[in-house]
Order: C-alpha cells, then sequence, then structure tokens
C-alpha cells in the first residue's frame, strides 16, 4: 500500500480549523461524525504539574468550526481520551485510565456515554465482556455501530499491543472480543485503528520498538 500511495499522489492540502478548534494548547484526537458537522477532540491543558486532558466539542455552522466548548458531563478531573463519536453523533466511546470504584478492570478502559436530550450521560465502563485487567484503549466505532475496534495489550495477542474487535448482537449484548490474526498484528504494537464507513477497510499504525509516550 505505502509503495503504490507514494507512487500515485493525491491532491492533499491540509487547511487549519481555524480559533474555534485550534489555542496555544494541544489538540488532538479528531472525531468526526458522519455528516461532518460535528467535531469532537482531546484537549491538552496546563494544570500544576501533571498536564490535564478533556473533551471539547465544536459544530460546523456556514463552513466556520465554532468556538469548541467541554463536554462537561464526560470531563473530569482525570484524564480523558481517545474518542470515538458514532456517525450519528449520539454515541460516545473513550479512554480513561486507573479509576477506581465505577465497574473499571483495571489499567486502561473502555467507557461509553449517550447523547439524550438533555445532554451526554454519565459515562459509565464497559463490563468485562469487552474491557480487560489490561491495557484496552483507542477505540473506533463501524458505520453500524455494531462493531468497536479497539487496542488490547492482553493475553493471546500477536505482540505488545494487538488490535481486537467486539461486535454486538441482535439484543444488544457485545461479543467477547477476538484478535484480528496476524493478517493485521505483528510482535510489535498495531495503535489507532479505524473502521472506514465502507466496512471493508482498517487503517492503523505500527510501532515497532518504542512504547507510545502518551497513557492511551
Amino acid at each position: 500500500f505505502a509503495l503504490h500511495a507514494v507512487a500515485n499522489p493525491v491532491p492533499f492540502k491540509p487547511i487549519n480549523l481555524g480559533p474555534g478548534v485550534n489555542t496555544a494548547n494541544g489538540e488532538y484526537f479528531p472525531a468526526l461524525t458522519a455528516d461532518g458537522e460535528t467535531l469532537v477532540f482531546t484537549r491538552r491543558l496546563p494544570a500544576g504539574i501533571m498536564d490535564q486532558e478533556d473533551f471539547f466539542q465544536s459544530t460546523l455552522v456556514d463552513s466556520l468550526w465554532q468556538q469548541a466548548v467541554p463536554i462537561s458531563a464526560i470531563n473530569t478531573p482525570d484524564n480523558e481520551g481517545a474518542q470515538a463519536i458514532s456517525p450519528d453523533g449520539t454515541w460516545l466511546v473513550f479512554t480513561a485510565c486507573n479509576r477506581r470504584g465505577d465497574g473499571s478492570q483495571g489499567s486502561c478502559d473502555l467507557y461509553w456515554s449517550q447523547l439524550k436530550r438533555e445532554g451526554w450521560s454519565n459515562p459509565v465502563p464497559f463490563s468485562n465482556a469487552i474491557n480487560s485487567e489490561h491495557f484496552d484503549s483507542q477505540p473506533s466505532i463501524s458505520a453500524d455501530g455494531q462493531s468497536i475496534a479497539f487496542v488490547s495489550k492482553r493475553p493471546g495477542g500477536k505482540g505488545k499491543a494487538d488490535i481486537w474487535i467486539a461486535e454486538r448482537g441482535e439484543k444488544g449484548k457485545w461479543s467477547p472480543p477476538y484478535n484480528l490474526g496476524a493478517t493485521v498484528n505483528t510482535g510489535g504494537m498495531e495503535m489507532a485503528p479505524y473502521l472506514h464507513p465502507d466496512g471493508q477497510t482498517l487503517y492503523l499504525s505500527l510501532i515497532h520498538i518504542s512504547e507510545p509516550t502518551r497513557p492511551y
């Protein structure tokens, strides 16, 4: 793929999203709804010894991204990051680490929140049907909302971190996640999966040597 892409370049001109989104702080992990009009991202804010990471949301109005606002119903004094939003914008899946007393399985886990009429619901972790006591992070939601691809360091993988997929059955119950196997996973670290809306394409990053600098 890399050789073909380099040999067949396509027009690519990044455009800054403007002051409504970008600040002197770090903004990253962008997640868009299918209509391209709602953007949820992580912003890194100075907060004493440790930087604070929170979610912000911006909407597109007349081709301009509006002033981003914090998602206060989800943000906590701890860090939240590596989020994915469903295509219809009603479901947010994200990563939180080292939480206690809320049903977390330990380490970094996947949490979810639903957008209701009164706003985003109180986030809760997925059960041990998906989360494990090991590192679980970086979710990507399929276009139909029935599958989640994510990174995990749980036993049974091919390397230091692998891509796993969990699927939701007819009654809404999540199946135990399965490893994508040697076709995708290697002895290195597969990170940042993205399920394309076509339902047939998966994008990911491969880290051969070093650990990621962020906890998720």
